[in-house]
Order: structure tokens, then sequence, then C-alpha cells
């Protein structure tokens, strides 16, 4: 199994899987920053608070000039997915408690 990360950008609908085995730290985990450069996602990764492009190149921090390789992809509906991957386990978040959670009163002082 290589070491991968998926970025999607719902705005302009487009994603990249990168490969991270490569890396001078393959145990990267990314975030996004929300901020856009040129109309482009920008991406943070949590060790060296790199900043990232969505194409891959780190563009500020410890890894600037740092580039992820790009995996081959394709693009495609749920219904197309599971026909070809029957198997595929979805993760999602547990549901909500079924108690409302407790309020903690905040006392600004003036």
């Amino acid at each position: 199994m290589v070491p991968a990360s998926i970025v999607y950008d719902s705005r302009l609908s487009t994603g990249v899987l990168a490969d991270r085995a490569r890396l001078t730290h393959p145990d990267l985990r990314f975030g996004v920053t929300g901020i856009l450069r040129q109309g482009a996602l920008v991406m943070y990764d949590r060790s060296t608070v790199s900043l990232w492009r969505q194409d891959g190149w780190a563009i500020a921090g410890p890894l600037k000039g740092t580039r992820l390789k790009r995996l081959p992809s394709e693009r495609m509906s749920w219904h197309q997915w599971r026909e070809r991957h029957p198997l595929t386990l979805v993760m999602r978040a547990p549901p909500p408690a079924p108690y409302p959670r407790p309020r903690v009163p905040v006392r600004l002082d003036p």
C-alpha cells in the first residue's frame, strides 16, 4: 500500500491523488488553510506547517520546493465506483449523542 493523499477542491471540482512515500516526511497529514492563491486551494501539512498548492508543490515553509508525485486517478460517480469495487467500505463520523450537550456559561468581565 502506498501512502497517498487525495485533495479535492469542491469550488473548482478538481482533484489530485498524490504519492507521499518518497518524501522525507512520508507521514505528512494535510489540512486546508482556507486561503486561495490564484483562485486555487492552498493546503498545509501538520508536521512542518509548509504551505502546498493543489498541484503538489510546497510554496512556503521548510519543505518549499518539494513536490508530491501525482498518481493516476479517475473521477467517477459513486455508482460507478461501487460497480468496480463492490467491497468498498465507507467511513463516516458517528452520529451525534442522543442527549444535548451541556451549555457552559461564559462570563465576560467588564
